[in-house]
């Protein structure tokens, strides 16, 4: 938050969070990257899968369960593929449900979950890799939603 924590040569997907905004998209550099740093936010990148509408082709090969956050006609959304896909064929979906920006979310079948407004439970990925020898992993990396107040 607010400070940075690596440098070196980047992908070029990014996305940020400033003062309760997320902008998600594709640049080498973006001045979100700056103020990110200088308000406090946060900035990551990782592999853009879609660019203005269109589908970014990427070199990792293979199949995987893949994630995306998304940006559609300024909703933020999560997708998850619910079979392993290559990059290209998780992209081709994205662009099928007409995401205007979307990058890649590591993790695979990391476990998760969520709470919709009615208050049900949803839990996805493998929830045994909880309870591994190994436990929780020394990185764990989290996307945290937060209904805004309305008062």
């Amino acid at each position: 938050k607010g400070e940075q924590k690596s440098r070196g040569l980047a992908k070029r997907g990014y996305c940020a969070i400033i003062d309760d905004k997320i902008s998600i998209g594709v640049a080498e550099n973006t001045p979100l990257f700056e103020e990110s740093t200088a308000k406090g936010g946060y900035f990551f990148r990782q592999y853009p899968l879609v660019d203005n509408g269109l589908l970014v082709d990427n070199e990792p090969k293979g199949k995987s369960i893949r994630r995306a956050i998304c940006d559609r006609k300024g909703e933020i959304l999560i997708v998850e593929s619910l079979s392993q896909e290559s990059f290209h064929d998780f992209a081709q979906v994205l662009v099928d449900l007409r995401v205007d920006n979307a990058i890649y979310l590591v993790g695979s079948n990391a476990f998760g979950w969520a709470v919709s407004e009615d208050g049900a439970h949803h839990k996805f990925g493998d929830e045994n890799i909880l309870k591994g020898r190994r436990g929780l992993p020394k990185n764990t990396s989290y996307v945290v939603w937060r209904k805004k107040d309305t008062i």
